[in-house]
């Protein structure tokens, strides 16, 4: 770097200076010579300003690192300004005395992005996408800028992972080499190059070994070291383990033994020689990507076994890098170096004095953190042990960078800008040096926005999002802004009303968006509209086009999918109220005889119908729920019980009735219950201290007693029920009243016991851990329904037959020897590893029996990475019950082990099967 000088109040540095001349209405640019970003800026600046018609321009183009062998004197206040940044792009622009335009950098880099900010700024260019399509230029030709003085510096040292995959094979609106360009004029480092010959002289070829996951692979080869010096290789099961890379049909990475002193100098002097070689470039420091291959020599063990007394990877992991990373420094203070935080060594260290250097960034991994919430929702069921976990581990790694999987959680075409910025706002709150996603060509045509997002709130973390928003819309839609915005706006509604928690690797959140048709109509109007007003002008509609089959491809075919799986499925039905409800326990208001009845409530212990008949009814308005609950009594041989009579406190023990209530996103429930003298008890989830405001009364007839309550929903954290919203309500009642000597009887909804919200039937529609339960997915290449095997007879026929029924339901009509059966593992997030209850319910007919039987197993890697699956040893699971010839519904509870996986068959001779669900309870303590 050239030497600064500084001289009567100016600061003088070397520049040689190339003037480009222009023609009136054009630019003159001024740019420090044999300089690509300056060559690069200077091309932009005179193109752009073509586009735009804006005002001729004189510019002055400089950069405070560039070698040369002229003088360029910089006013003092800018040369401070650039020479105490910690960015090297940060930049300046100010309007000199001359009538000039300075773009200065710290570096050519930040001389590059001030051009860009100011093309964006003054002349009001978007790129939200790559392409011409993603180009958004002004509608009227800028006026002339006035008189500048602007200083940017990123407000994150590193926004994004740019890493581009050839994997993903959708058609996208550009050319697969505008993606450098693109990155460029939004200020992002890009990783990639295109065809650009002036682009490529900017973006250099990436550094070869630049570590990651191929750390131990690059400084230990497997070819040079396996067979001279197995030592150096992991020791598991007796075994020193041999690398078989990242790549190719025998992929199988392995970890190295990071006890032994000649791997800590071969990893030490490598990360050293290419930190000297590739100055200014990031080292990561990683581990295969293959948990479970770390050495167990004594040494290693001795190392990994912390305070607890427990062998951990984390322990070897960051105790072997913090102790390398500090030798680096010792001989390079000024590599770069970063560190994962990932897989099985994301667990905090166990050993004492573990802590790196706060001159490293530390990525933290989240895999699995709810990407629909911010990291810090307390409100999230998913966030608070990643967020919890995150702040600790800045304790050990200052500068900890958050490291998301967001394209990875099955949530494309979805407004995650909102999230992302608060998000982002934190990290920055935090002093966190970057933020990082994985990004292709396709997820950024999918979600356009936030990509974009990612690149410009990096430079501008506490940007007001919704100005921020507003803008961005308004220049990428033109005269169709005022219905797009609309169409955005619904969409950012309807994404954060859906249901539940996204993550890696989670369920498609987003296809339960558009619950209501009413939604997907109102978009596509909106669409059109857009259309119309925008029909001279073919980026605009190009635009809209995209998000035309977004909508088309992701949300509507997911919402399809859904809507078929609801019809099958059985819901609580709820009416709108109409009319006044008076809560005095008497059933007597015109709302209550016209709504739909729920009455299946069976006994948990025999399975059966309850002794008792119990009816539900379910009314609803913006603010509040009704509930009725109507308990027969014409059974019972002895007064109800009610002994409780203290509010909260005892009421399970008497005749009552249970409810329970889940907002929608996944929230946590609400309990409620009473008994016939009305004593109640409400709980958010088991805490008493909440007060729900319940409005609630009873009344005991002869032959039965019943409960009328109104619920508000403000105290559930909710502002009103809306349309298209999924709630969850279950329902339980005790019987105690009833002849010995089965004096007492109990059951729920479905036969479902209190608690297993996953269990609880939904308002709108349902989910389930069984696949297509309802038969209405075809499998085209198969032509049976999708996710289900089947089995065939002699002649190589199916036995089981998929038929169509009204109301766009489908049912498995089984013949002789019929047979269907589908595989499920329990993959969300941390489920794997932990035992679950599986409850199974078939909804089914006819005149035989029903098999239920299972096939469990574990798969696995030995430890030559070769795959096998071990069949579990356990019980026979093989329940058979007699169908009756009216629809019925049965129910079949199995547990499975951590890790253990199933396929579940249905056998019958003769069987209509409407519908399978199955829930997933995890069994504390195994």
């Amino acid at each position: 770097m050239h030497s600064i000088r500084r001289k009567s109040g100016l600061f003088v540095f070397a520049l040689s200076i190339l003037l480009l001349s222009a023609s009136a209405g054009e630019m003159e640019v001024r740019f420090p010579a044999n300089s690509p970003h300056g060559e690069l800026a200077a091309r932009e600046l005179k193109e752009y300003g073509k586009k735009v018609s804006a005002p001729s321009c004189r510019f002055l183009l400089a950069s405070l690192d560039l070698p040369g062998n002229g003088t360029f004197s910089l006013p003092a206040d800018i040369g401070e300004k650039l020479k105490n940044s910690r960015h090297k792009e940060a930049f300046c622009i100010r309007t000199l005395p001359s009538g000039e335009i300075l773009i200065a950098g710290k570096s050519p880099w930040g001389m590059l992005f001030g051009t860009y900010e100011f093309i964006h700024r003054f002349w009001k260019v978007y790129w939200i996408f790559p392409g011409e399509t993603g180009e958004c230029l002004p509608s009227e030709a800028p006026a002339a800028p006035g008189k500048l003085d602007l200083f940017l510096e990123p407000g994150m040292l590193q926004a994004g992972s740019w890493v581009y995959s050839g994997l993903e094979k959708r058609s996208v609106p550009w050319k697969r080499g505008e993606a450098a360009i693109w990155l460029l004029r939004n200020k992002v480092r890009p990783t990639l190059r295109g065809s650009d010959a002036l682009v490529n002289k900017v973006v250099p070829p990436p550094a070869r070994g630049g570590g990651g996951h191929l750390t131990f692979e690059l400084a230990v080869p497997n070819k040079v070291y396996y067979k001279t010096h197995p030592e150096y290789f992991p020791l598991v099961n007796g075994k020193r383990l041999e690398d078989k890379g990242h790549h190719g049909k025998e992929r199988f990475p392995v970890q190295r033994c990071v006890s032994n002193p000649e791997v800590r100098k071969l990893v030490k002097e490598y990360i050293l020689n290419w930190t000297r070689k590739n100055p200014g470039e990031v080292f990561a420091m990683g581990a295969a990507d293959n948990p479970n291959v770390w050495c167990r020599c004594p040494e290693c063990t001795k190392m990994a076994t912390g305070k607890d007394g427990k062998y951990s990877a984390s322990n070897l992991y960051h105790g072997f890098y913090s102790k390398i990373a500090d030798e680096i420094y010792a001989e390079n203070p000024d590599a770069k170096l970063y560190i994962y935080v990932y897989l099985d060594y994301r667990d905090l260290p166990t050993v004492e004095g573990i802590r790196y250097d706060d001159r490293i960034t530390g990525r933290y991994c989240a895999h699995g953190r709810c990407i629909a919430h911010t990291l810090d929702d307390p409100k999230c069921e998913m966030n608070p042990k990643f967020h919890k976990e995150y702040l600790a581990w800045k304790r050990l790694a200052k500068n900890l960078a958050l490291g998301d999987y967001y394209f990875n959680s099955n949530v494309p075409y979805c407004p995650h800008e909102y999230v992302f910025a608060a998000d982002l706002r934190n990290c920055a709150k935090y002093g966190e040096r970057a933020y990082g996603t994985h990004v292709t060509d396709t997820r950024v045509y999918t979600n356009w926005q936030f990509v974009y997002c990612i690149a410009s709130l990096g430079w501008t973390p506490f940007a007001d999002m919704e100005k921020f928003m507003d803008e961005l819309y308004s220049a990428a839609y033109g005269v169709a802004a005022p219905p797009m915005k609309k169409y955005h706006a619904l969409r950012r509604k309807l994404w954060e009303n859906a249901p539940g928690h996204a993550w890696y690797p989670g369920p498609n959140r987003g296809a339960y968006c558009l619950v209501l048709p009413e939604d997907e109509k109102r978009l596509k109007e909106l669409l059109a509209e857009a259309e119309k007003l925008a029909a001279k002008d073919k980026r605009i509609l190009g635009r809209i086009a995209v998000e035309k089959d977004n909508l088309e491809n992701i949300w509507v075919k997911g919402a399809s999918a859904i809507r078929a799986m609801r019809s099958a499925g059985r819901n609580v039905p709820a009416s709108p109220r109409k009319g006044k409800i008076v809560i005095d326990g008497r059933l007597d208001e015109e709302d209550w005889k016209k709504a739909e009845v729920l009455d299946n409530f069976l006994s948990v212990v025999t399975k059966d119908r309850l002794a008792e008949e119990t009816m539900v009814r379910v009314l609803y308005d913006r603010e509040n729920w009704y509930i009725s609950i109507v308990c027969m009594n014409d059974k019972g041989v002895s007064p109800l019980v009610t002994k409780a009579e203290k509010r909260d406190w005892g009421v399970s023990g008497d005749d009552s009735v249970e409810f329970f209530i889940a907002p929608p996103n996944g929230a946590p429930y609400y309990h409620f219950m009473s008994n016939s003298a009305g004593t109640v008890y409400d709980a958010r989830l088991t805490d008493r201290s909440f007060d729900s405001g319940m409005e609630l009364k009873t009344s005991v007839e002869k032959d039965r007693w019943t409960v009328e309550a109104r619920i508000p929903v403000a105290p559930m954290n909710v502002k009103e029920i809306r349309n298209g919203e999924l709630w969850q309500m279950h329902f339980w009642r005790t019987i105690r009243n009833l002849l010995p000597p089965a004096s007492m009887d109990r059951g729920g909804i479905d036969g479902v016991w209190p608690h297993k919200q996953p269990s609880f039937r939904y308002v709108v529609v349902g989910r389930s851990i069984i696949r297509n339960g309802s038969f209405t997915e075809k499998d085209p290449k198969k032509g049976f329904a999708k996710y289900w095997g089947v089995g065939k007879n002699k002649e190589k026929k199916n036995t089981v037959e998929i038929l169509s029924l009204p109301g766009n339901r489908s049912c498995a009509k089984f013949g002789r020897g019929g047979l269907v059966y589908q595989h499920f593992a329990l993959l969300n997030a941390g489920s794997r590893d932990k035992a679950h209850r599986i409850e199974v319910t078939v909804t089914a007919k006819g005149k035989g029996k029903l098999d239920f039987f299972l096939n469990t197993f574990i798969d696995s890697k030995d430890e030559f990475g070769k795959f096998k699956r071990t069949p579990v040893k356990r019980p026979s699971y093989r329940p058979s019950v007699r169908l009756s010839e009216k629809e019925e519904q049965y129910k079949f509870t199995f547990d499975l082990a951590p890790r253990e996986q199933c396929y579940i068959y249905l056998r019958s001779d003769d069987c209509t099967v409407f519908n399978v669900s199955g829930s997933a309870e995890e069994i504390r303590g195994k």
